[in-house]
């Protein structure tokens, strides 16, 4: 894109520049033949015209390079004075996502604690850990909102991988809850059905289901816990 708008303006400066000599050429002629006028004369007006604008371009240029390091340069000591504050958010992050990580289990992980019951209890017991697994589903975009208020102070990049890493988990455990085992066992309970073999089995592919969400948000979180100290390894390097 930069490249593009360079080469535009060198485009837009040459065809000035032509216009400019055969404009100048034309004059020159016309005085030449029509006037006492030597062509020394033209060339000597041209070469001082040429030389006043080159001379202005090349000073206007440099002051311009003057500005732009001078703004460079303020704008890297900004940046410098907010490391410290980069770091006390990414640390205050990692905190967070530890806190994340205990809510996933405790939440979302509490239904398979229910594994080992029996179909009885599990009926009249079950509806306990599925409203917690609601609960964080909903309780999931409030989450995300406490992650980018602490992100918004690190970077850009730290804030496209927290948005990544919430839909990813707004996706993955929406598809659990809404899933044809979930939905057969919840049905079950709620409308009280007496078919024990086919809740059994609904119950057993739930349970497979769950442990896929379990693995995956456990592995999806350690990437993220290996991500965050990385971030603060670089700001440290700047600041010293």
């Amino acid at each position: 894109m930069i490249m593009k708008e360079k080469q535009n303006n060198f485009e837009f400066i040459a065809v000035i520049g032509i216009i400019f000599l055969m404009i100048f050429l034309s004059i020159s002629v016309l005085l030449v033949f029509f006037t006492s006028t030597e062509w020394k004369d033209m060339y000597t007006t041209l070469f001082s015209i040429v030389g006043s604008v080159v001379g202005g371009l090349l000073g206007g240029y440099i002051t311009l390079i003057g500005v732009k390091q001078t703004i460079w340069g303020q704008r890297e000591q900004e940046s410098i004075k907010l490391i410290p504050q980069k770091l006390i958010a990414i640390h205050l992050l990692i905190k967070k996502l530890a806190q994340f990580h205990e809510k996933f289990s405790s939440d979302v992980l509490r239904i398979e604690y229910y594994k080992n019951f029996s179909i009885h209890k599990m009926k009249s017991e079950f509806h306990k850990g599925y409203d917690l697994l609601i609960g964080f589903h909903l309780n999931l975009s409030d989450l995300e909102y406490e992650f980018i208020e602490i992100v918004s102070q690190v970077d850009i990049e730290m804030y496209k991988e927290i948005k990544s890493f919430f839909d990813e988990f707004e996706e993955n455990i929406f598809s659990t809850i809404n899933s044809k085992s979930m939905v057969n066992v919840m049905e079950t309970i709620f409308l009280d059905l007496e078919n024990d073999e086919e809740f059994f089995n609904s119950v057993e592919k739930m349970f497979e289901d769950l442990s896929i969400l379990r693995k995956w948000g456990y592995e999806r979180i350690r990437e993220m816990e290996a991500q965050i100290p990385l971030k603060l390894e670089q700001y440290q390097k700047e600041i010293l």
